[in-house]
């Protein structure tokens, strides 16, 4: 029995390394041949300018968050930017995302689910594609990835009644990672605290909590936005205008546009989900 096991898990490593050794060839064949299309060549604009102070200014005015383009610029700096090694971030990100969906599944579930999730998010088309893009999503993936593990963590703990401040910490930290990479994040997190409200009044316990972790996400992730809108409202003048989103007076409209793009179908069926 016990040869039999092993056997079974030399296996399934043998398959998982396959995956990720596949993952890691069909993602940087060809990383560095095709020119920046005009999305990627924003991606170099805000990141590429001289200060760090310029680069967040040409971020900010595109009111996106700040997260992929100031690493973006920290990468430029120590490697260049070559169409090679701008997409490079996004391709370390996807391959993390392999790592990260797999050890989440198992957690959750067992060994034989995550290396289906890991083969699924590994070989997936829209992974494969946005891990050779010079854009946010590959790293939105990634931050996602890693904020469900902690909410499947935080509901487990809750069922135990052992819910502690250090994870919830953790849970704040990769929510605004996630938020602060595409302003998407937004609709996960959301969802999430809604789910853990439901779930915490139904067990009588840990309400508090969540709703302190709920505001200082929302607080601290909308108090930026907020900020960004202002200034851009404000002083749009001084900026490129050819950067600027700002087109409208109404900052939550504004957010709504960001994520759904006045899609209302979209939301409805985030919504409905």
């Amino acid at each position: 029995m016990r040869k039999k096991d092993f056997k079974l898990n030399k296996i399934h490593y043998i398959i998982l390394a396959v995956v990720l050794i596949i993952g890691i060839v069909v993602r940087i064949w060809g990383l560095g041949e095709k020119s920046l299309w005009i999305d990627e060549i924003y991606s170099w604009v805000f990141s590429s300018q001289k200060t760090f102070f310029g680069s967040f200014i040409y971020m900010f005015a595109d009111l996106s968050p700040p997260i992929y383009y100031l690493i973006l610029y920290v990468w430029i700096k120590l490697f260049g930017s070559s169409e090679f090694m701008l997409r490079f971030p996004s391709f370390l990100a996807g391959i993390a995302s392999v790592f990260f969906i797999y050890f989440a599944t198992k957690k959750v579930f067992n060994k034989q689910i995550a290396l289906g999730a890991a083969i699924l998010t590994g070989l997936s088309p829209v992974m494969l594609y946005y891990s050779q893009e010079a854009r946010p999503y590959s790293l939105f993936a990634m931050f996602s990835i890693i904020t469900v593990s902690v909410w499947i963590e935080i509901i487990n703990k809750i069922a135990k009644e052992d819910l502690d401040s250090k994870t919830l910490i953790k849970y704040v930290i990769f929510s605004l990672a996630t938020i602060l990479t595409h302003y998407w994040g937004l609709v996960l997190v959301f969802f999430q605290i809604i789910y853990l409200m439901i779930f915490c009044v139904e067990k009588k316990r840990n309400l508090k909590l969540i709703l302190t972790a709920a505001m200082r996400i929302f607080l601290i992730s909308g108090c930026f936005f907020i900020c960004q809108y202002s200034f851009l409202k404000k002083y749009t003048y001084i900026l490129n205008p050819m950067f600027s989103r700002i087109y409208i007076s109404n900052p939550f409209h504004e957010i709504f546009k960001q994520i759904f793009y006045e899609n209302y179908v979209f939301l409805l069926i985030v919504v409905m989900f």
